[in-house]
């Protein structure tokens, strides 16, 4: 289950005009609009917050529904294959925010573009690098999460990166199962 559901900000953004896309992708701060509101409110709700214990990323399923989001209403994002602008707008500000902030191996899968050649931050198709530490996305408006988001700082996402990403996570969740498993005599539930 997402942290933040994204439903209603991609059914804003479906239903928003031309002018409301392109003022969001030109990051343009006067322009007034119920899809500014959205994007505004997005942002506050997943913006870093300073933890001091326990998970420090809580926007996993956020992002994989972003992903899925993306795919499945394509058609709708892009009019029918007529202009990306809407697809664009959830890749960099959506997708894009919601990476910024992930945990450094995570940081460095996306900037691989999931190939384990390296262990990086720095982009795997062009000279650059993913910031590799997390950032308060109130001091920036440029860059991921704004401009672009990551995969091996390829221009837009792909199913590709979905499919990655997905395995990732579940790698993850199946890893830290079997650190916990009681197989290994671990008892959770002792102080």
């Amino acid at each position: 289950m997402p942290t933040y559901n994204l439903e209603s900000l991609f059914n804003t953004i479906i239903q928003s005009p031309a002018t409301d896309i392109t003022a969001a992708l030109n990051k343009d701060k006067s322009h007034a609009s119920l899809l500014s509101e959205a994007m505004c409110a997005f942002r506050n709700a997943v913006k870093l917050k300073r933890e001091t214990v326990g998970l420090h990323y809580n926007h996993y399923a956020t992002l994989i529904q972003a992903f899925d989001l993306r795919h499945e209403r394509k058609e709708e994002l892009s009019d029918s294959d007529a202009n990306y602008s809407k697809c664009d707008l959830v890749w960099r500000q959506i997708i894009g925010l919601l990476q910024l902030n992930l945990p450094t191996p995570d940081r460095v899968r996306f900037a691989q573009a999931f190939h384990d050649e390296e262990r990086t931050v720095n982009y795997k198709y062009i000279v650059g690098a993913f910031p590799d530490t997390p950032v308060d996305a109130d001091w920036i408006d440029s860059g991921v999460g704004f401009d672009v988001a990551m995969y091996g700082c390829a221009v837009s996402g792909s199913q590709g990166v979905m499919t990655a990403w997905k395995t990732h996570v579940k790698e993850k969740i199946s890893n830290l199962q079997n650190l916990c498993s009681p197989d290994l005599g671990i008892n959770l539930r002792r102080a």
